[in-house]
């Protein structure tokens, strides 16, 4: 991705886990998770607090790109690490439910910088095989060209094996059935 980034567990053809958004690491852009201690402190805050902490901000640079951040990497080294080892800790986390993946894709805006396809893919490959796939969409990005996949296999279109497989159909719930806490009412739950 480009401010968020993401990682999925497959099994069986079926998505049995993932961490991305803001329940995953730091992105380009974004802080990621956030510590419960650091939301406590800062109180209400608007959502745009959720677009920054990432690479980006720990570059200093409000005008930085990541094409710069992949080019200039020693010099900005502690946003550079901070950008791999978020990848490379979601991966080694989803090993906990795919234990022995097949192989590990690599998907999105930042996955076509040579220098960071480079970079992640040695790190990722002490986990599998890693491989970046092709994208169709020439003005489309991958998120969108995802989003038409599953809605076209939706429809019963050329993509329907993917809907099939994936068992989306069937899915049920959000991610506020898993949360409990104590004395509070989530909104929407």
């Amino acid at each position: 991705g480009y401010a968020f980034n993401a990682v999925l567990a497959v099994d069986g053809g079926r998505i049995v886990d993932g961490l991305g958004g803001t329940s995953g690491g730091p992105g380009f852009i974004t802080l990621g998770n956030m510590d419960s201690e650091l939301a406590v402190r800062l109180g209400k805050f608007p959502g745009i607090v959720l677009f920054s902490g990432g690479a980006k901000d720990v570059s200093g640079r409000d005008d930085l790109t990541p094409e710069e951040l992949a080019e200039n990497h020693h010099q900005y080294s502690e946003s550079w690490n901070m950008l791999l080892e978020s990848i490379t800790k979601g991966v080694a986390g989803m090993m906990v439910t795919a234990e022995k993946p097949r192989e590990i894709l690599l998907s999105g805006r930042l996955s076509r910088i040579p220098e960071i396809a480079e970079a992640v893919t040695a790190r990722l490959s002490r986990f599998g095989k890693v491989r970046k796939i092709k994208r169709s969409a020439t003005t489309a990005k991958e998120a969108a060209e995802g989003a038409y996949i599953i809605g076209e296999g939706l429809m019963g279109g050329k993509y329907q094996g993917i809907v099939d497989s994936l068992e989306l159909r069937g899915a049920r719930g959000t991610m506020l059935d898993y949360i409990r806490l104590s004395g509070v009412k989530l909104e929407g739950a």
